[in-house]
Protein backbone atom coordinates (compact mmCIF):
# COMPACT_ATOMS: atom_id res chain seq x y z
CA UNK A 1 0.00 0.00 0.00
CA UNK A 2 1.22 3.39 -0.58
CA UNK A 3 0.50 6.41 1.37
CA UNK A 4 -1.13 9.88 -0.46
CA UNK A 5 1.91 11.81 -1.57
CA UNK A 6 0.85 15.31 -0.82
CA UNK A 7 -2.28 16.56 1.26
CA UNK A 8 -4.27 17.54 -1.66
CA UNK A 9 -4.62 13.58 -2.57
CA UNK A 10 -4.89 12.59 1.17
CA UNK A 11 -7.70 15.50 0.84
CA UNK A 12 -9.51 14.10 -2.28
CA UNK A 13 -9.68 10.35 -0.90
CA UNK A 14 -10.90 11.32 2.36
CA UNK A 15 -13.82 13.46 0.66
CA UNK A 16 -14.15 10.30 -0.68
CA UNK A 17 -14.54 8.26 1.77
CA UNK A 18 -16.84 10.83 3.54
CA UNK A 19 -19.64 10.71 0.61
CA UNK A 20 -19.45 6.72 0.98
CA UNK A 21 -20.50 6.77 4.38
CA UNK A 22 -22.98 9.64 4.11
CA UNK A 23 -24.53 7.50 1.11
CA UNK A 24 -23.97 4.03 3.66
CA UNK A 25 -26.01 6.47 6.75
CA UNK A 26 -28.64 7.69 4.18
CA UNK A 27 -29.16 4.32 3.36
CA UNK A 28 -30.26 3.31 6.17
CA UNK A 29 -33.29 5.51 6.35
CA UNK A 30 -33.30 6.68 10.28
CA UNK A 31 -33.06 10.32 8.90
CA UNK A 32 -34.48 12.13 6.36
CA UNK A 33 -31.64 12.09 3.33
CA UNK A 34 -28.67 14.20 3.30
CA UNK A 35 -26.54 15.50 0.76
CA UNK A 36 -23.26 13.59 0.58
CA UNK A 37 -21.08 16.01 -1.65
CA UNK A 38 -18.44 17.01 0.32
CA UNK A 39 -17.62 20.78 -0.18
CA UNK A 40 -14.92 23.37 0.71
CA UNK A 41 -14.62 24.60 4.31
CA UNK A 42 -14.92 28.16 4.21
CA UNK A 43 -13.00 28.87 1.23
CA UNK A 44 -10.25 27.02 2.44
CA UNK A 45 -8.49 24.32 0.15
CA UNK A 46 -9.73 21.87 2.52
CA UNK A 47 -12.93 19.61 1.67
CA UNK A 48 -15.47 18.27 4.23
CA UNK A 49 -18.66 16.47 4.93
CA UNK A 50 -20.27 18.70 7.19
CA UNK A 51 -20.70 16.08 9.61
CA UNK A 52 -22.71 18.42 11.80
CA UNK A 53 -25.72 17.93 9.85
CA UNK A 54 -25.81 14.05 10.76
CA UNK A 55 -25.45 14.42 14.28
CA UNK A 56 -28.16 16.92 14.44
CA UNK A 57 -30.24 14.59 12.31
CA UNK A 58 -29.73 11.63 14.32
CA UNK A 59 -30.39 13.72 17.48
CA UNK A 60 -33.99 15.27 15.51
CA UNK A 61 -34.89 11.30 15.21
CA UNK A 62 -34.34 10.10 18.20
CA UNK A 63 -37.42 9.21 20.35
CA UNK A 64 -36.53 7.87 23.49
CA UNK A 65 -36.61 10.62 26.05
CA UNK A 66 -33.80 9.47 28.10
CA UNK A 67 -31.62 9.70 24.51
CA UNK A 68 -33.29 12.37 23.95
CA UNK A 69 -32.32 14.29 27.19
CA UNK A 70 -28.78 13.22 26.93
CA UNK A 71 -28.50 14.11 23.22
CA UNK A 72 -29.88 17.83 23.52
CA UNK A 73 -27.46 18.81 25.86
CA UNK A 74 -24.97 19.25 23.59
CA UNK A 75 -23.36 17.94 19.85
CA UNK A 76 -19.58 18.62 21.28
CA UNK A 77 -18.40 15.49 20.51
CA UNK A 78 -15.78 13.74 22.51
CA UNK A 79 -12.78 15.61 24.71
CA UNK A 80 -10.24 14.54 21.85
CA UNK A 81 -12.26 17.00 19.92
CA UNK A 82 -11.31 19.57 22.66
CA UNK A 83 -7.77 19.07 23.09
CA UNK A 84 -5.12 16.53 22.08
CA UNK A 85 -2.90 17.46 25.74
CA UNK A 86 -2.36 14.41 27.10
CA UNK A 87 -1.86 16.13 30.93
CA UNK A 88 -5.84 16.76 30.25
CA UNK A 89 -6.82 13.53 29.01
CA UNK A 90 -5.00 11.31 31.09
CA UNK A 91 -5.30 12.76 34.14
CA UNK A 92 -7.77 10.98 35.57
CA UNK A 93 -7.81 13.72 38.45
CA UNK A 94 -9.24 16.40 35.78
CA UNK A 95 -12.33 14.37 34.64
CA UNK A 96 -14.79 15.75 37.47
CA UNK A 97 -14.05 19.19 35.51
CA UNK A 98 -14.07 17.96 31.74
CA UNK A 99 -17.46 16.45 32.76
CA UNK A 100 -18.83 20.65 32.36
CA UNK A 101 -18.43 20.53 29.25
CA UNK A 102 -21.39 18.24 28.31
CA UNK A 103 -23.78 19.09 31.25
Amino acid sequence: MRGAPSWVERDRILAVACRHLAELHNALGITPPLSCEPMPFWGRPFTVIRGERFAKALRDAMRDPAVQSMAHKSLIGSVDLISDNTDLLEDTGRRRALLALYA
